[in-house]
């Protein structure tokens, strides 16, 4: 029987994220270098491909293996692909948010309890399409679907915050290493796989790109 993967957040919800967008957020999200997600098509990864695709994934040297040749999978890949900001600044992830950081309490403070108590990304962009907010918090919410559909939501299959703490006020999005903070969550999601644990929380998307 030919294996399948399950997704913990299906790239469909990049895609209902963004088509709810205003002119207003558009405008910003380009602003951040993020415009060419606004044209995002891929609606979903089959699981028999996705499961061959995280499994060829080579995670030592960064390549997949089709049978016929062996595709590197680079930072500047990455760039090529999404067309993203790719600079110098590292994203350190915390893996324990703490709610007195800053930020981590500028950002949830938007939602309510019952929202903070099932931080799934299709939950949130529920929330989402009734706000037309286009400041700091909605960069924060872009960049949060984003980097849960396509580098890695939880093993709960909650949103990814851990890398919000490296948001800074003062920081310019598009200073931040993106394309490699992906590349290196693809290295530890396929690493910490072990194959006959069908969920895998990385970036499928990216592979199946």
């Amino acid at each position: 029987m030919t294996e399948k993967i399950n997704i913990r957040c299906a790239v469909n919800n990049l895609k209902d994220y963004i088509k709810n967008l205003s002119k207003e957020q558009k405008k910003v999200v380009r602003e951040i270098g993020f415009g060419s997600i606004l044209s995002f098509k891929l609606h979903s990864v089959p699981r028999k491909f996705g499961y061959w695709l995280v499994k060829n994934f080579d995670a030592e040297n960064d390549e997949i293996n089709t049978g016929d040749e062996k595709i590197k999978i680079t930072a500047e890949l990455i760039q090529k692909v999404f067309q993203i900001p790719n600079g110098k600044t590292e994203i350190e992830e915390k893996l324990r948010q703490k709610e007195t950081d800053l930020i981590i309490k500028f950002w949830r403070g938007q939602f309510s309890k019952d929202i903070l108590k099932r931080m799934y990304a299709a939950n949130l962009i529920k929330y989402f399409k009734s706000k037309n907010e286009f400041g700091r918090q909605f960069k924060l919410n872009f960049l949060v679907i984003f980097l849960t559909v396509m580098a890695k939501a939880m093993k709960s299959s909650t949103v990814n915050q851990r890398f919000l703490p490296s948001m800074k006020s003062n920081k310019n999005t598009q200073d931040s290493n993106w394309c490699e903070y992906i590349l290196n969550v693809l290295r530890r999601t396929r690493r910490q796989w072990p194959g006959n644990d069908k969920l895998f929380n990385g970036p499928i998307g990216l592979l199946a790109v």
